[in-house]
């Protein structure tokens, strides 16, 4: 066989914690959240695949691909190629469906079974999500029952209100190719590529994702992308949180270091081979470097040199940082203005609260008075103070000491010093 059939401690535990644990991780956070929100599938009307968000049609695109995929895996007794693909499936769903989907849960208003009960509050992107990702995890325990029965059976038995008796007795999921969009999911893939490499170049530049930046440039490999790309644009700014796209070319992003082969040229032109060194240093290393891609001869004057007798690196444009794979080139400006300095610190801030609420023990519904003290944060919160209190549940933000009660800890973070402290709002 071409593959090894391999097992073991470390296998398994391979095993455990790249699929088995996000899968159930997945399952964790629907749980958690469906019954703070008094979610009932039973009694929610959803509203129809075909006008549910991007987000949701794509994971169901994915679901029903994945379920055709298996199902002929299985039938082919290619157990391996099945749970390899479902692998996938579940990195895809907790790094992407999931993360991205997170703010739509948190959404104030519980579900009564009347789409919803939050005053004000528009429900119908909530209820989406909600039974999206009910319908995903109802599925994949129906589709993974062979390969991780108890687990599937565990997870099946409590998300049907323990209803019925087992998955194990339930009809094997069957493909609906209606619901499989090869241009949404293209244009997702594309979103996920992107975000990558642009998360890439903003490492290497030593930039966290929470400082937001002005813009990323992006190269793609056809003009077909570049449709593409305008679709996926408002994914890839919201994971890079940068603030505008543009599609480019590669010279918008580096520049081209062209320079002689000299193992290659130096038994050609002997002593001339300086001459040569400094012709290629006066030419135009862009046109040098296309002609080289290209596979053409360069002219140099008098001197007219093959492909390999040139070796060609890039750099990054100064205000540029850059990652470059598979024909793909992505960069995000390095300059942090003061405003997006304090929008970062925001999000800093916003971090280190919600750190502060798990180790104090709070309950992920629990609303919260926030103090500080130390005048850092002043600027700070005279611009971010919704954004961070929003994302806090924080109904007040005080600048007075925290009482006795109060969970405090001292916050050092960008060149700022601040005590905080958190209780739980009981009003």
């Amino acid at each position: 066989p071409a593959n090894n059939i391999n097992f073991g401690f470390g296998t398994a535990d391979e095993v455990r914690r790249q699929f088995i644990i996000p899968l159930w991780n997945v399952y964790s956070f629907f749980v958690t959240y469906a019954n703070i929100d008094r979610f009932d599938p039973a009694a929610i009307d959803p509203p129809p695949v075909s006008e549910r968000p991007d987000l949701d049609r794509w994971i169901l695109s994915e679901l029903h691909q994945l379920i055709a995929d298996v199902t002929h895996s299985l039938e082919n007794f290619d157990p391996d190629g099945a749970a390899r693909r479902a692998e996938e499936f579940v990195e895809s769903l907790s790094n992407w469906y999931v993360r991205r989907s997170r703010r739509r849960f948190w959404k104030s208003g519980l579900l009564d079974g009347q789409n919803g009960s939050a005053a004000g509050e528009d429900v119908a992107d909530k209820i989406s999500a909600y039974a999206t990702l009910y319908d995903v995890l109802l599925t994949l325990t129906k589709l993974l029952a062979p390969i991780i029965p108890f687990v599937t059976d565990a997870m099946y038995r409590n998300l049907v209100n323990y209803s019925r008796e087992s998955v194990h007795l339930e009809n094997y999921p069957v493909a609906d190719l209606s619901l499989v969009d090869d241009r949404l999911n293209e244009v997702t893939r594309l979103a996920q590529r992107v975000s990558s490499m642009g998360r890439a170049a903003r490492s290497r530049a030593q930039i966290k994702v929470r400082q937001p930046l002005e813009k990323v440039l992006v190269k793609t490999r056809s003009t077909i992308e570049h449709e593409l790309l305008s679709v996926a644009e408002p994914q890839i700014l919201d994971e890079l949180n940068v603030r505008t796209l543009e599609v480019a070319e590669e010279t918008d992003l580096v520049e081209y270091v062209v320079q002689p082969n000299l193992p290659l040229l130096g038994p050609l032109y002997g002593r001339r081979v300086g001459e040569v060194r400094q012709s290629l240093s006066d030419a135009d290393s862009t046109a040098v470097a296309a002609s080289v891609s290209a596979g053409q001869p360069i002219t140099l004057g008098e001197f007219v040199l093959e492909p390999d007798h040139v070796l060609v690196s890039t750099e990054d444009k100064p205000w540029l940082s850059v990652s470059a794979d598979a024909g793909y080139t992505v960069g995000v400006t390095t300059e942090v203005t003061s405003d997006l300095l304090l929008e970062g610190q925001a999000r800093e801030l916003v971090h280190r609260i919600q750190n502060m609420r798990r180790d104090a023990g709070f309950d992920i519904a629990d609303h919260i008075v926030t103090y500080y003290t130390g005048g850092d944060l002043d600027e700070l919160l005279a611009h971010h103070s919704d954004y961070v209190s929003q994302e806090t549940l924080s109904t007040e933000l005080l600048n007075d000491p925290p009482p006795d009660e109060a969970y405090a800890e001292v916050q050092s973070f960008d060149g700022l010093n601040a005590r905080i402290g958190i209780v739980v709002d009981r009003d």
